[in-house]
C-alpha cells in the first residue's frame, strides 16, 4: 500500500471513518540542537524536509541536500498579529534562493526545503509541487500567502502521480514539524456533538478541541468588554486580534466579521473582487501593460471587461497570412501584404553593406566611385571608351 492510502476502519450512520496509515518519520539533527537545522523524512521514502531557522542558514548552506532542487517554505509571524504568513516557491538550488530571500523579505523565521534524498526532482516536479501547494495553502486559510504564482505546468501522467505521492508526504512531513499549512480549518470536518458552545453575559461562541488546543470558530460573538476575573494577558491579545481584523466590534446581536468576511466589508472600492489570502479580499482590475492595447471597463462595474487592439494593430491581425509575404501599413490604421521571396529575405537578414554584396554576388569593383575606377589585372575586350576601340 502506498504511503499516504486510508484504511476503512468502520461504518456508522451511514458514513465510513478511515483511519490514516501509521508513519515513521526520522528527524536528524546535525549538530544535536533540537531546535536547529533539522532533516526529517518518512523513513521508507526519498521525500526530505530540511527545516532551517533564518539565524542558522550559514551553517545550513552546507549541507548537500539543502542545496538540491525542491518546493521551499517561508514562515513567520505577521507585526499586526492574527494569522501567521508564509511564502511557497520552488527553485533548482533551494539554498540559492533562499539565501536571495533572505535580503529581500523581511518577515520569515524559519524556512523548509522540500527535496529528493535521491535528487530525482527535476525542475517540472518543483513548478507543480509549487502551484498545488499554493492552492491548497488557500484553501485552508491557515496561513497568509505572500505568493500567487500561475497555474500549472504541463506534465505527462506518470509524473502527475509520482507529484502527488510526494505531496501526500510533503503535508505529513510539514504538520509533523508543526507547519499545519495544508490542513483544514478547525470545524471543517467536526461533528455537531463535538463543539463547546458559550452563550452568557452578551457571548454566542462555539469552539473544539483538536491538536491545537482549544480553538474558537469563525462567527463566534465575544462579550464587549472583559470580565473582572480574565486573565491580565486577555485584554493585550483581545487588542491584537481587533488590530489585525480577525475579530470586529458588532453592534448589540449581530455577527462579528472575521477574515474574508470583514476584509470584503471594509473595501471601500467598486469592482472585480479577488481572494488573496486565507483572510483577505481586495479589489482588481484589467487593465493594458503596454501601447496598442485597449482595455473598456475594466473594473466590471458597467459591465464585463473588454480587451480590443489598436486600429492599427487590427489593420494587421485581420490580414490572412500567405506564405512568402510580409505585412507593411498602407496608412495611419491600414495594412497589406507584398511579396517576400526567399532571396529577399536573405537579403535583408545580413548585418551591413559587405555582407549584402557578398549575397549578391559583388566584388570589390562594386564599392569604388564611378568617376575614378582602378582596375588592375585581368582582360578587357570590345570596350569602347571615348569613342575609341582598343
Amino acid at each position: 500500500m502506498r504511503e499516504g492510502a486510508l484504511i476503512p476502519l468502520r461504518q456508522a450512520k451511514g458514513r465510513i471513518r478511515v483511519k490514516p496509515s501509521g508513519k515513521t518519520i526520522l528527524i536528524y539533527c546535525p549538530t544535536g540542537e533540537p531546535r536547529g537545522v533539522r532533516v526529517a523524512e518518512i523513513t521508507t521514502g526519498i521525500v526530505q524536509a530540511v527545516v532551517v531557522p533564518r539565524a542558522k542558514l550559514a551553517e545550513a548552506s552546507k549541507r548537500p541536500e539543502f542545496s538540491g532542487v525542491g518546493l521551499y517554505f517561508l514562515f513567520g509571524e505577521s507585526e499586526a498579529g492574527g494569522l501567521p504568513m508564509a511564502y511557497i516557491g520552488e527553485s533548482e538550488d533551494c539554498c540559492d534562493r533562499i539565501s536571495q530571500h533572505n535580503r529581500s523579505k523581511d518577515f520569515w523565521s524559519v524556512a523548509v526545503a522540500i527535496v529528493s534524498r535521491t535528487s530525482s526532482f527535476t525542475k517540472a516536479h518543483g513548478k507543480l509541487l509549487e502551484a498545488w501547494a499554493i492552492a491548497k495553502a488557500k484553501r485552508s486559510g491557515r496561513y497568509v500567502l505572500e505568493s500567487d504564482k500561475g497555474g500549472e505546468p504541463t506534465v505527462p501522467e506518470w509524473m502527475r502521480d509520482d507529484v502527488a505521492s510526494v505531496f501526500e508526504t510533503t503535508e505529513v512531513l510539514l504538520g509533523a514539524l508543526g507547519f499545519p499549512i495544508f490542513e483544514a480549518a478547525a470545524g471543517a470536518n467536526t461533528d455537531e456533538q463535538d463543539y463547546f458552545f458559550c452563550k452568557r453575559g452578551g457571548a454566542n461562541a462555539r469552539g473544539v478541541f483538536n491538536e491545537e488546543g482549544f480553538v474558537v470558530l469563525a462567527g463566534s460573538i465575544a462579550r464587549r468588554d472583559p470580565s473582572l476575573s480574565s486573565h491580565d494577558t486577555v485584554e493585550p491579545r483581545r487588542e491584537e486580534l481587533l488590530g489585525s481584523g480577525v475579530i470586529a466590534v458588532c453592534k448589540e446581536g449581530g455577527v462579528a466579521l472575521t477574515g474574508q468576511a470583514l476584509s470584503l466589508h471594509n473595501l471601500a472600492t467598486n469592482g472585480i473582487f479577488v481572494r488573496a489570502s486565507g483572510s483577505s479580499v481586495v479589489a482588481r482590475s484589467v487593465a493594458a501593460s503596454g501601447t496598442g492595447i485597449n482595455v473598456a471597463n475594466g473594473d466590471g462595474v458597467s459591465g464585463n471587461p473588454t480587451v480590443a487592439l489598436s486600429d492599427a494593430l487590427s489593420s494587421v491581425g485581420s490580414l490572412t497570412p500567405v506564405a512568402d509575404r510580409i505585412s507593411y501599413y498602407t496608412g495611419a490604421a491600414a495594412a497589406a501584404l507584398a511579396t517576400l521571396s526567399a532571396f529577399g529575405r536573405s537579403l535583408i537578414d545580413d548585418a551591413d553593406a559587405a555582407a549584402a554584396r557578398t549575397t549578391l554576388g559583388l566584388g570589390s569593383l562594386a564599392t569604388q566611385a564611378a568617376a575614378s575606377v582602378a582596375i588592375t589585372g585581368g582582360t578587357i575586350d570590345n570596350v569602347t571608351l571615348d569613342g575609341g576601340t582598343f
